[in-house]
């Protein structure tokens, strides 16, 4: 009968010593799972002071027709350092968009996040905002194009001579997208600390190789 309850005892020490690792293996994997799906960074001024307190979004954006969706925002905001951490963002390709409201210095950039949390390289400097001029070439007559910023809201259609303008936009690295009848032709931009408060565009060739033509400034 003492035989029996030892071995009863033992039972049911395995038994519990499993299912508390089972519930530990599980946790773990909850967390490494949240753990991943974050994204991690910096805002700065020019001057190097930490933005404190700015507004940080991730835009999930899709172009439908003639406008851009987005399909799903992710925000923060900044800590007292310029730090912010944005949680539950799955993997895929988002625009950041940071702005700080005291100053009015933003930026606008593309961002890819796959498999692991991502935490930015550097701090993220903020911009003023600028305009954007160009000229859209090689367009027929009747052949409307307008011109946007995919997620930003920012638009422009072309006047008689094919020239686009927009003003008040974010400074940073990203596309403006080119949209004529059903197709969008892209062109990275990049707008760095340097450049006056109105960036000039060389002249973009519609359908002509889409993406690829045709800005003094690229992103890398």
């Amino acid at each position: 009968m003492e035989f029996r309850n030892i071995i009863k005892t033992v039972f049911c020490a395995f038994v519990l010593t499993f299912s508390l690792i089972s519930c530990t293996a599980g946790k773990k994997n909850v967390k490494n799972d949240i753990e991943r799906k974050v994204v991690i960074g910096k805002a700065v001024h020019r001057d190097s002071s930490e933005a404190n307190g700015a507004l940080v979004s991730l835009f999930d954006v899709r172009i439908i027709n003639d406008h851009d969706s987005i399909f799903k925002t992710y925000s923060t905001a900044t800590s007292r350092n310029g730090c912010f951490v944005i949680e539950g963002v799955p993997d895929g390709q988002y625009l950041l968009y940071i702005y700080d409201v005291s100053k009015g210095k933003c930026d606008l950039s593309s961002i890819v996040k796959n498999q692991t949390s991502l935490q930015l390289g550097g701090s993220v400097v903020l911009k003023p905002f600028v305009t954007i001029k160009g000229r859209v070439i090689n367009v027929p007559k009747n052949y409307p194009v307008k011109v946007i910023i995919p997620g930003f809201g920012a638009s422009a259609k072309l006047d008689d001579s094919g020239r686009y303008v927009l003003s008040d936009v974010p400074a940073g690295c990203y596309e403006l997208a080119f949209i004529s009848r059903k197709s969008v032709d892209y062109l990275k931009v990049k707008i760095t600390d340097e450049m006056t408060d109105t960036v000039l565009i060389k002249d973009f060739y519609v359908g002509y190789q889409v993406g690829t033509l045709s800005s003094v400034y690229r992103c890398e």
